[in-house]
């Protein structure tokens, strides 16, 4: 059990160290529209 809080702990450490990037760009109109459109796509792949 110990070992396990510790691995989680580690991985924890790791993965908030190697957000060093502060430059996040934002999604834009145009992305979202694209977006959008794919996943209404994929939402009625079943429909026949």
């Amino acid at each position: 059990m110990k070992i396990a809080i510790v691995l989680l702990a580690i991985v924890g450490l790791v993965a908030s160290a190697s957000i060093t990037d502060k430059k996040v760009k934002i999604a834009d109109k145009d992305f979202l529209a694209k977006q959008k459109f794919l996943f209404e796509i994929v939402y009625r792949v079943e429909d026949p």
